[in-house]
């Protein structure tokens, strides 16, 4: 006897498909997080590996100008492109280890304050986010004010 579809789950397989298309971000599958825990890893070696390189401010400079080039062109991605939104994701990584790294080497801040300051404003986004959105489901990233949020 072969599988039967209903119509409820023909609509949630139509609307998943419909989400699928018009996302601007990947499915959080292990794979996702495999290369997610990867680009970490890149952003700290490749800002240490700037930083001696270059020099701090410069490293941080460009850093930052890649950062914002990076943001721009995912923001005008009108679907998730791999190579656009993995690029970001890295330059969140390589420009978010320099600011940890200033913040600690060049004021002196503890590692722990300036971790428990990251987590605290992360909570805050997702707490507005989540008020603002009514959702926190990447799966609904789409673009616009979500995509700022993400």
């Amino acid at each position: 006897m072969g599988a039967t579809t209903t119509p409820r789950a023909h609509r949630r397989a139509h609307a998943q498909a419909v989400r699928s298309a018009v996302s601007k971000v990947p499915e959080v599958t292990a794979v996702f997080w495999i290369v997610k825990i990867l680009t970490t890893g890149m952003g700290e070696t490749t800002s240490d590996y700037l930083a001696r390189t270059l020099g701090p401010v410069p490293a941080v400079a460009a850093a930052g100008l890649l950062l914002v080039a990076a943001l721009v062109a995912q923001a005008r991605a009108r679907r998730y492109v791999p190579a656009v939104y993995w690029f970001a994701v890295v330059m969140v990584s390589v420009f978010g280890t320099m600011a940890a790294d200033v913040a600690h080497v060049a004021l002196g801040v503890p590692y722990a304050v300036s971790a428990a300051a990251f987590a605290l404003a992360l909570a805050l986004v997702f707490t507005v986010w989540r008020r603002a959105e009514g959702t926190l489901a990447v799966e609904t990233v789409s673009g616009g004010r979500r995509e700022v949020f993400y």
